[in-house]
């Protein structure tokens, strides 16, 4: 067990956990349907990859140092890769903005950030919030994400859509000039044709 804490206190937390303090306090309350963020592992591949570019970004700027920075971009990696996700459970409705995904998230990556400088889980060199969220808002990065992993999925869709276009105007040709009667509110309307 490690010991992890926060303004409201200290609370032991098992060692193969990657998360810490503010994932277990989200858990029991933020437990409002069975849909939790690890279905949806776009998402956290996504909301790594944010991190990993404040990382960079923030290391560029001097504001993060380098060995900081590498230990985040590596840690980040590998959430991109799944690594973590069985860890990610909490729940994809839960309330106060989204900040209980936030911090999984934060947590996970600076507590392994710290482990591949130390070779332990903990805080020492990474926090969550001070090093692995720097001059980020919740509010951005859960929303970011996600409107990524729409327009990502959009392409398939949209795929999908022109060749449901090119089907549809193939039966539109065969179909030419076939007349038929047209419905509306389950009675029959003006005649039209199949390509119509």
């Amino acid at each position: 067990m490690r010991q992890d804490s926060d303004l409201i206190g200290s609370m032991e937390i098992p060692d193969d956990l990657y998360y810490g303090i503010h994932t277990m306090r989200a858990l029991p309350v933020g437990d409002v349907s069975s849909v939790k963020l690890n279905h949806y592992p776009e998402i956290i591949k996504t909301m790594a990859k944010i991190k990993k570019a404040c990382a960079k970004a923030n290391e560029q700027i001097h504001a993060l140092d380098a060995k900081a920075a590498a230990a985040i971009v590596q840690a980040a990696e590998e959430m991109e890769q799944g690594k973590f996700n069985d860890q990610i459970f909490v729940d994809m409705y839960n309330g106060g903005g989204a900040i209980a995904i936030n911090m999984v998230v934060n947590e996970i990556i600076a507590n392994r950030a710290n482990e591949i400088l130390t070779g332990h889980k903990g805080y020492d060199k990474v926090h969550p919030n001070t090093h692995v969220n720097m001059c980020q808002s919740t509010n951005d990065v859960v929303p970011s994400a996600m409107k990524i992993v729409s327009y990502e999925a959009a392409k398939g869709l949209i795929s999908a859509v022109k060749e449901l276009e090119k089907a549809l105007e193939k039966k539109a040709a065969e179909f030419k000039g076939k007349i038929k009667l047209g419905r509306t509110c389950l009675n029959d309307a003006l005649p039209m044709t199949f390509e119509q």
